[in-house]
């Protein structure tokens, strides 16, 4: 069993590989997970909801997918990818926790050269992810060891992961990117609060999250997430999460809203700009 939107998400990063030159986050191995049938099925699905997406639309196919991708689903997907891989970028040699860690392909390539990959996410994503890993012929790259946990119940991955081998004394690093859309705001600061436990020196968290003030396509997205069975459950008012991740032993170190997002992002192209009902958050342990 798959998660559909992070699925979705798979092919946002695929579709913008293949069709984009993956100018902004390039993701060679995503259209290898994702796999041909699923590439195409889910590109047929997303034109047959033309009208969900641009009522009233008029173009080709391609025109109209393009639209929905690049205007719609892209955006979030790529501007936080981009944002992790260069926040990562300046925490080499530690270990690196992935959490709600869907269909990510960071282990196909390890670029940053962590000691360790710590994949957290539910059971059955993590059986699907395998299964098409195998089917594709990907090869971890990294050392990589999968957690199954619910991040909606608290505390639910901290022994799994001591039991995969993770180290409190060494340096951590953290993304929980697309997470804090689908979580309520008690069981994101239940999680925020177990990871400022997890190690005793370094810790740092990289985070996107949903403000209150959206925009269409922020809405837009809320309700695909609700038709997928994957309802949103949280807003954050401005200064919101700030203050949470403060009370959880956390001094934020980087913050980019939509503005700052699409100038450290998307200035070089016209395909896409930032949702404007998103942020973006790097922290560090006090």
């Amino acid at each position: 069993m798959d998660s559909m939107t992070a699925k979705v998400s798979l092919f946002a990063r695929a579709y913008h590989t293949e069709k984009d030159g993956g100018n902004i986050f390039y993701d060679e191995n995503a259209i290898r997970l994702l796999g041909a049938d699923d590439y195409r099925e889910t590109a047929s699905n997303m034109i047959s909801g033309r009208e969900f997406f641009f009522p009233g639309f008029e173009g080709t196919d391609e025109e109209v997918l393009s639209a929905i991708v690049n205007r719609q689903l892209a955006p979030s997907v790529i501007g936080r990818s981009a944002f992790n891989d260069e926040c990562m970028a300046k925490a080499d040699s530690c270990q690196y926790i992935i959490f709600g860690a869907g269909y990510d392909t960071y282990s196909y390539s390890d670029r940053h050269r962590v000691e360790r990959i710590f994949e957290v996410d539910l059971p059955q994503v993590i059986v699907d992810k395998t299964a098409r890993e195998k089917a594709a012929g990907l090869e971890v790259v990294g050392n990589r060891v999968f957690v199954p946990a619910d991040l909606g119940v608290k505390s639910s991955f901290v022994s799994g992961l001591y039991d995969a081998g993770f180290d409190r004394s060494r340096d951590v690093y953290c993304s929980m990117l697309g997470l804090s859309y689908y979580m309520t705001k008690e069981a994101f600061r239940n999680l925020a609060a177990d990871i400022s436990h997890l190690s005793d020196d370094s810790c740092t968290v990289c985070f996107d999250y949903p403000l209150r003030e959206g925009s269409f396509e922020t809405d837009r997205n809320r309700d695909l997430a609700k038709a997928c069975g994957e309802e949103m459950k949280a807003e954050y008012d401005s200064g919101e999460m700030e203050n949470l991740m403060r009370e959880c032993g956390f001094e934020v170190t980087d913050y980019l809203d939509s503005d700052m997002i699409n100038k450290r992002f998307f200035s070089s192209t016209g395909l896409m700009k930032a949702p404007e009902g998103a942020a973006y958050i790097l922290a560090e342990k006090k």
